[in-house]
């Protein structure tokens, strides 16, 4: 019962959900509109189990002090400071304002500026022509920067031209097969839920 019944629950939400997506009937939009609350609502107190769980694992680390102890501190603090700042004083606040302005948004910025050296580091090692499928990504990576960047329309004028067909035409439909699996995988994956095959989402595997 354990296993069948959280089973039974999941594809009857399932059902239901389809069902309102699909068919447009008042009475089902009506269950499928308090299952969505009740989803926002179990995704609030999961949220917040979350937040409880990543304090006590933190505050049991820095009762064990040692050199790396500081940055669960850190971790602490700063949530502590901001959710303070938040729902006692306000989202408009000057703390929580000043938070996000002068430490979130610059860590953002720095996070995604190593993103970038990153990205470089990874393109160079894929862009080392070994094989017929890596000269052709060199060759497009080439031409989409030659024409994305200034010197490259000033050194040919069709180098544009080209960089937008690529990402008009090669770009496109391979992005476009990519969604296009995924989507097939995601119903595949939804299936096996709905019906009870897939139980990994319990816990226990898929068996």
């Amino acid at each position: 019962m354990k296993r069948e019944v959280p089973v039974a629950i999941s594809a009857l939400v399932g059902l239901v959900l389809l069902i309102d997506y699909f068919f447009k009937i008042p009475s089902i939009r009506t269950m499928a509109t308090e299952i969505q609350d009740w989803g926002l609502i179990i995704a609030a107190f999961a949220l917040a189990l979350a937040a409880v769980n990543l304090l006590r694992i933190h505050v049991s680390r820095i009762g064990k002090w040692n050199r790396n102890s500081i940055h669960s501190f850190i971790l602490v603090a700063a949530m502590l400071i901001t959710v303070f700042s938040g729902i006692v004083l306000g989202r408009q606040s000057k703390p929580f304002d000043f938070i996000f302005q002068a430490i979130f948004n610059p860590l953002a910025s720095a996070f995604y500026a190593m993103t970038a050296f990153h990205l470089a580091s990874a393109s160079y090692r894929a862009f080392r022509a070994k094989n017929a499928q890596a000269a052709a990504l060199l060759i497009a990576g080439v031409l989409l920067m030659l024409g994305r960047a200034p010197i490259g329309e000033a050194m040919w004028s069709r180098f544009p031209k080209i960089a937008d067909w690529i990402m008009g035409v090669v770009n496109l439909a391979g992005s476009r097969g990519i969604l296009i699996s995924t989507a097939v995988g995601m119903v595949g994956v939804s299936l096996r839920v709905l019906t009870g095959i897939d139980r990994s989402h319990l816990g226990g595997g898929a068996e």
